[in-house]
């Protein structure tokens, strides 16, 4: 990547953190800056094997976005547990690429409270998914008690599962002058075997109704 657009993508994520530096693990997220300083020794930068239903494995960064594009990862729990050292792969790639966008705040809601009320549960895989067509966003779930709602994230804790969705970066994915949002989604069984682990974005989040989410895939941006 050429230096100049590297540099628009340190600011925007400086900026994005300076943004999300108020929420509990804003200073976690300032990480990104240096590490797109750093995209190159990243990206090759040695992690534990992950496992593909082929059984091919990746290792890095690069290896991981080259399967992801075409295999899915296997099914095993400590396998699983390992994606979570993958999330910021698509994450860093996805900002790479970005372009800055106008700040986007909403008058009356946070981006927790965004998430809150308005992300569609049936837009992206995870737990809640055999109860989304009853219960479409997080605010219409029954067991409000189980849900902290904080400045950029949501999590859901109760006896048995743990859910959280983080806004981690702010910044214009798709090119169309419009915010975006990337998402961190963890979603574990607290006394079971069910792990998910993935790095989301939601598109325009300026814009009106549901917000969807979907995993940041770098092949489908490119065609937007």
């Amino acid at each position: 990547m050429k230096g100049s657009s590297l540099g628009v993508a340190t600011r925007l994520l400086l900026s994005a953190c300076s943004a999300i530096g108020a929420d509990t693990h804003g200073q976690a997220n300032a990480r990104f800056a240096h590490e797109l300083q750093h995209y190159e020794q990243v990206m090759a930068q040695p992690r534990p094997a992950l496992e593909f239903v082929d059984g091919s494995q990746a290792g890095n960064c690069r290896e991981y976005l080259q399967l992801r594009q075409h295999k899915a990862i296997s099914e095993g729990v400590r396998n699983r547990s390992l994606s979570a050292n993958y999330r910021v792969c698509p994450t860093l790639q996805a900002l790479r690429q970005a372009t800055p966008s106008p700040r986007f705040d909403h008058p009356d809601a946070t981006a927790g409270e965004m998430l809150y009320d308005r992300l569609d549960l049936q837009s992206f895989h995870s737990s809640l998914g055999p109860v989304a067509s009853r219960y479409p966003t997080l605010a219409q779930l029954p067991d409000k008690q189980s849900l902290n709602v904080g400045h950029n994230a949501v999590t859901l804790l109760s006896e048995d599962w743990y859910m959280k969705l983080e806004v981690v970066a702010r910044a214009d994915i798709d090119h169309d002058g419009l915010e975006d949002w990337l998402v961190w989604l963890t979603d574990e069984a607290r006394n079971g075997n069910y792990r998910g682990y993935e790095s989301l974005v939601i598109y325009g989040v300026s814009g009106d109704g549901l917000l969807k989410a979907e995993p940041v895939n770098l092949a489908t941006l490119q065609s937007r």
